[in-house]
């Protein structure tokens, strides 16, 4: 079991990564790279909810 601070920085992280990514995603305009972004930001999403 992971101790509490593995995990607050593991969520940290991942938020950080969210929102990384919110910002990528508002500049990107090819279809493709959007798609991408957006799998990328529905997996860290679901791994933070988990």
């Amino acid at each position: 079991m992971p101790s509490l601070t593995a995990t607050s920085t593991a969520n940290r992280n991942l938020l950080f990564q969210i929102e990384e990514l919110r910002a990528e995603l508002a500049s990107v305009t090819c279809p493709k790279e959007r798609r991408q972004i957006q799998r990328e930001l529905r997996a860290a999403k679901a791994q933070l909810i988990a």
